[in-house]
């Protein structure tokens, strides 16, 4: 969860479009759509070098990476409306 949260909040990755827009008359949201992944089969990437590569749509069926061995960096934007 850290890595997840030290990605978001260095922006990675992020493309116009794929915002996931939180609002609480729209009541709850998916991230799924939003989502893209980086895989880490070293396990050892620092913040930075992530912060440098690039995050690509998910390769797998929705909401399962199921069991893997390497690292997963998770990013998506939120904007609160």
């Amino acid at each position: 969860i850290l890595l997840v949260l030290a990605a978001l909040a260095a922006g990675a990755g992020a493309r116009a479009g794929d915002t996931l827009r939180l609002d609480p008359a729209r009541g709850p949201a998916e991230a799924w759509p939003h989502l893209r992944v980086l895989l880490d089969p070293t396990r050892a990437m620092t913040l930075a070098e992530v912060q440098r590569a690039g995050f690509a749509v998910p390769e797998v069926r929705r909401n399962n990476f199921g069991p893997r061995t390497e690292a997963l960096w998770l990013h998506f934007a939120v904007r609160a409306e």
